[in-house]
């Protein structure tokens, strides 16, 4: 019990830490960064555009990824300062990329906390929008989750249909793995359904995954949605997701998240390559 009772301590005391610690980091500005992982045409392997993902550089210990920190960011709600940062960054890089012939597009993801406060994240969309400059609007791509959607469906369709009207595109993530009903997803303004990982994984294994991965095609041709894989590691995948349907594939077998500097350089490189 005392065991457990120290292990309790040094877990608060963890997250209080963080809390502070991301508290400086936002007011630094400097401690975030994006990388970004680069999706691509199957059909190709043209560059389209990059997933935005963080990470943390702290100045004592060193890059932090986003599972160690976004939890407790999420349960003290310091997740939408850390969103707010991260469309205005992702704006602000396609702004640059632009210079360089880039007309792809950049997704950065939402958290659940920034779905449900819903006007701070219609402020903040609102914001990105001036940050975009003369960049078109639908180059900057939104993500959530299956199951956020789902959480509250009818106030996620409008809210999702608030930033579509925006201009910006919506991807769903994870599509597969939640609970989607049909009569909802019909009602979210979707560009991009994102096949999870799950099923790329098993696509090797047997007739199970493919078919489902063939059914999410199917529905995205019949909403007139695009599909996009993740977690492609291998050719083997790439090929079975092409056979299947799929347009657009994102993992290791294209490229890890890519600091600025590298994914500038696969722009200047483009079409980009293996």
């Amino acid at each position: 019990l005392a065991g457990a009772q120290r292990a309790g301590n040094a877990a608060r005391t963890g997250c209080r830490w963080l809390r502070d610690a991301i508290d400086a980091a936002l007011a630094s500005g400097t401690q975030f960064e994006l990388h970004y992982q680069p999706f691509v045409r199957l059909q190709d392997r043209a560059l389209l555009g990059f997933e935005a993902l963080i990470r943390w550089r702290h100045p004592e210990r060193g890059l932090i990824m986003p599972g160690d920190f976004i939890p407790v960011a999420e349960a003290s709600g310091q997740i939408c300062a850390i969103g707010r940062w991260a469309l205005l960054e992702a704006a602000g890089q396609l702004r640059r990329w632009q210079a360089h012939g880039f007309t792809g597009e950049v997704a950065v993801n939402l958290s659940g906390v920034q779905l449900e406060r819903d006007l701070e994240l219609l402020a903040d969309a609102r914001a990105t929008l001036a940050a975009l400059g003369e960049v078109p609007t639908h180059r900057l791509k939104l993500e959530v989750t299956e199951s956020m959607a789902m959480a509250n469906p009818q106030r996620s369709a409008e809210v999702l249909q608030e930033l579509a009207r925006m201009g910006f595109k919506l991807s769903i993530d994870d599509f597969g793995t939640g609970y989607s009903s049909l009569a909802y997803l019909h009602r979210f303004p979707f560009d991009t359904l994102k096949v999870d990982r799950s099923f790329v994984i098993r696509l090797a294994a047997g007739r199970e995954a493919q078919e489902i991965v063939r059914t999410i095609v199917g529905l995205a041709l019949a909403l007139g949605k695009q599909t996009l894989a993740e977690g492609v590691e291998d050719e083997k995948q790439a090929a079975l997701l092409e056979q299947l349907g799929v347009q657009v594939g994102q993992g290791w077998l294209f490229a890890k998240a890519l600091p600025e500097a590298q994914a500038t350089e696969a722009i200047r490189s483009a079409p980009w390559r293996r």
